[in-house]
């Protein structure tokens, strides 16, 4: 579990580097002007990770959403919640989507250790560490992070339970058969791991929709009831098929709610189309009793 370890170690010198960051800033007032700064291009990282996993994810939000400069120096991305947004939305993809900075931010910093560790040029191993410093100051979860995801546990329960389980069942699976799946590890093997997990919890998730379906049509069937006979469901062969007490049912109810249309003030039109549907009444009922008659 290298890049979860990797993860928990990246938090940990985070809010290290964190307090002493705030140490410097209110203590030494000369560097708090270049301090800002370098860590304003750490907001934009923070701010940037969200939003790309969000539009992966499939998450409606728009590079408008994007504030890179709040009140308290910070930044947030702002979505609206939408009927669209409240359907895309689970606790995994939030979950992926609050701890953006931490687990792109652990790739980045492991591609800046490569860079510094395979080259001489003593120029890029500055930036590299750098980079890798203000990446540690701004890759940890805001609180208001971590206050969607708990919003979206209640907004979907059921979903962030079963998705919970899917996750320690990952987890347990992947630690059960480490060997099979590392042969398979590309040149990355940490984000591997990390995308490996998140393969299986998606693997799980169809088996569940499967199971589901597989489950509700076996009911059906051991219901003596035609595939697709369930309440609400699309498949429901008394609608597609409606007797002729139904069609009738349905025609009355159709000349009723156009009556519903008409407007209140215009008394003339409603008397011309109500003598307009008598006549019409009238004309079908003589049609269905010659097809009774033959």
């Amino acid at each position: 579990m290298g890049f979860f370890l990797n993860m928990v170690i990246v938090f940990i010198v985070g809010k290290a580097i964190d307090k002493l960051f705030t140490m410097i800033v209110f203590r030494v007032r000369f560097l708090r002007s270049p301090l800002r700064r370098i860590l304003r291009i750490g907001v934009i990282f923070h701010e940037l990770s969200h939003f790309v996993i969000a539009k992966m994810l499939l998450i409606p939000v728009r590079f408008s959403d994007i504030n890179f400069h709040t009140k308290d120096g910070g930044g947030a991305v702002t979505v609206s919640i939408t009927e669209e947004f409240t359907k895309r939305i689970s606790f995994l993809k939030d979950l992926l989507i609050a701890v953006a900075p931490l687990w792109v931010g652990n790739c980045v910093i492991m591609e800046l250790y490569n860079i510094f560790i395979t080259t001489d040029a003593i120029g890029l191993q500055i930036v590299a560490v750098l980079f890798t410093v203000i990446i540690l100051l701004v890759c940890i979860p805001s609180p208001s992070d971590m206050k969607n995801l708990v919003n979206t546990i209640f907004l979907k329960p059921y979903v962030a339970m079963k998705q919970i389980i899917f996750l320690v069942i990952s987890f347990l699976i992947y630690n059960l058969y480490f060997d099979f799946f590392y042969q398979f590890a590309p040149i990355y093997p940490y984000l591997f791991e990390f995308l490996l997990i998140l393969l299986i919890v998606g693997s799980l998730e169809i088996f569940f929709v499967i199971f589901k379906f597989a489950m509700m049509k076996l009911f059906s069937i051991t219901a003596n009831k035609p595939i697709g006979f369930y309440k609400g469901g699309s498949g429901n062969v008394r609608e597609i098929f409606p007797s002729r007490r139904q069609r009738r049912k349905n025609r009355k109810m159709s000349r009723s709610e156009l009556f519903t249309l008409l407007p209140y003030d215009d008394e003339t039109a409603a008397e011309e189309f109500a003598q307009a549907m008598i006549e019409n009444n009238a004309m079908m009922i003589d049609i269905e009793n010659a097809e009774e008659e033959k």
